[in-house]
């Protein structure tokens, strides 16, 4: 710990506020290459965040449903106690895009059951919408923020 009481900043925090800087200024193909730095650091916090964030990326910016849904998949193995219900629920809209009912309500269903006190509620209002014609507005889907509360 520093003289004056801050944490210092770790090498895999370093690589996601770069990535997110990178992001937030439209550079997405570079912000990609930090977030895989950031998942090469095998940092157990940050690491599955940043899958989280490829996958959201391959899929909104590259349409790479496929590197999207291995992503997702790789952050939901690490069993982040955040992150891995973020990316079940980022999943299951892949699923439900692609037509993929079925598979999205079931995961729907896991994340609602988890009580995760920001993504059951996400889950549960994502799955009445999948049930309904009326869509609600999109979710903020990266997670680059330092502060948790902007998740």
């Amino acid at each position: 710990m520093a003289a004056s009481g801050a944490r210092s900043v770790t090498e895999a925090e370093a690589a996601r506020d770069r990535a997110a800087d990178l992001i937030h200024r439209g550079r997405y193909d570079e912000g990609l290459t930090a977030l895989n730095a950031v998942v090469a650091t095998g940092d157990p916090d940050e690491a599955p965040r940043a899958l989280r964030n490829i996958g959201v990326l391959k899929e909104d910016v590259h349409g790479d449903a496929e590197g999207a849904r291995s992503a997702f998949e790789a952050a939901i193995a690490w069993n982040h106690p955040l992150h891995s219900q973020g990316a079940r629920v980022n999943l299951a809209q892949l699923l439900e895009k692609e037509g993929d009912r079925a598979g999205a309500a079931l995961l729907f269903r896991e994340v609602i059951d988890s009580d995760h006190p920001v993504e059951s509620p996400r889950a549960r209002t994502l799955l009445g919408a999948a049930n309904s014609t009326v869509r609600p507005p999109p979710f903020g889907r990266l997670t680059c923020s330092r502060n948790p509360t902007t998740w």
